[in-house]
C-alpha cells in the first residue's frame, strides 16, 4: 500500500480519537512541532557522526514524529495535508521554472 497524506490523516485522527484529550490547541501543537524539529536535528547530528544502523532509525522515527505533530495540526484545522503538499509543489515548480536559485545566508 502507498502512503498518502490523506490516509495518514486518516489513521492520526483514529489514534487521536482514542485519546482523552483529543487535539491540543494551536499553541501546544505548534509548540510540539517545533520541539520535535529540535529532535530531528539532534537525531541528524548523532546519525551523522555515528551513522549506524539504529541511530538512522532514531532520525527516521523522529521525522515519524514531526510529521505526526504536522498531521494533527492539519487534521485540527481541518486542512488536507494532501493539498498542503500540492500547493508546495505547485509553488517549488514554478520557482525552479523560474530558475530559483538557494539563497544565502
Amino acid at each position: 500500500m502507498a502512503l498518502t497524506f490523506n490516509w495518514a490523516s486518516v489513521q492520526v485522527h483514529e489514534l487521536i480519537k482514542t485519546h482523552p484529550d483529543g487535539y491540543r490547541d494551536d499553541k501546544r501543537t505548534i509548540d510540539k512541532i517545533k520541539e520535535e524539529t529540535r529532535e530531528v536535528e539532534d537525531a541528524l547530528a548523532l546519525y551523522l557522526q555515528f551513522p549506524t544502523p539504529e541511530n538512522l532509525i532514531a532520525l527516521k522515527t523522529e521525522i515519524g514524529d514531526q510529521l505526526f505533530a504536522i498531521i494533527c495540526f492539519t487534521n485540527n484545522k481541518d486542512i488536507s495535508p494532501e493539498e498542503c503538499f500540492n500547493l508546495m509543489m505547485d509553488k517549488n515548480r514554478k520557482r525552479f521554472k523560474e530558475g530559483y536559485t538557494k539563497e544565502e545566508k
